[in-house]
């Protein structure tokens, strides 16, 4: 991750948060000549010791959305893949990574797939993540990420109407500006990728 960043840093990129992106797309603001977004799904422990610190030594941003229900508690979704009692983080180390720049975005209550689920538990689980998110925060949480990156025209709209400004879901594509703002692309970057 840290030589990742070394090459976007010497390159002269900038760093963004999905809000500020979505914003700046939907009111027409100017981007960065040659900008990436940084971002984190799930909420793990390990966000705050392993990439929170390579971020910060490089100035950087970045958003990490969080499966608000699992806060202090363990990835108990991950337990068909033996990672079920992996940390997440907890409120405090929330508060802290929003203080420090890093934005909070919601990712569910529960990380189910959200298109799989009739339209009230979705509502739930997206509505209820935000609410979670807010009240530890104490402030507005506008960006969404898709569990497992599925979505649909259902979801994309209950994510609209609980009140987020975007989403990003996972299409191994860039995001171009034209893209609607609740169905984000995305691409996994993992450790395979040399700088």
């Amino acid at each position: 991750f840290s030589s990742q960043l070394a090459v976007l840093s010497a390159q002269g990129y900038s760093v963004l948060n999905a809000g500020d992106y979505a914003a700046r797309v939907r009111t027409g603001a100017s981007l960065p000549e040659k900008f990436v977004v940084i971002t984190f799904d799930d909420g793990l422990q390990d966000f705050l010791t392993g990439a929170f610190p390579i971020l910060r030594d490089f100035g950087f941003t970045a958003t990490l959305y969080v499966v608000a229900g699992l806060v202090g508690q363990t990835s108990r979704w991950l337990a068909p893949l033996g990672e079920g009692d992996r940390p997440m983080l907890t409120a405090v180390e929330l508060q802290h990574l929003a203080a420090s720049g890093i934005e909070i975005g919601g990712h569910s209550v529960t990380h189910p797939e959200l298109d799989t689920l009739p339209h009230r538990a979705a509502r739930d689980e997206i509505e209820g993540s935000r609410v979670v998110l807010e009240k530890i925060l104490e402030t507005s949480v506008v960006s969404f990420a898709y569990p497992h990156g599925y979505n649909s025209r259902k979801t994309r709209q209950i994510v609209k109407e609980a009140g987020y400004s975007s989403a990003v879901r996972v299409r191994e594509a860039f995001s171009e500006p034209g893209e609607c703002a609740y169905g984000m692309s995305r691409l996994v970057i993992t450790e395979d990728l040399d700088p």
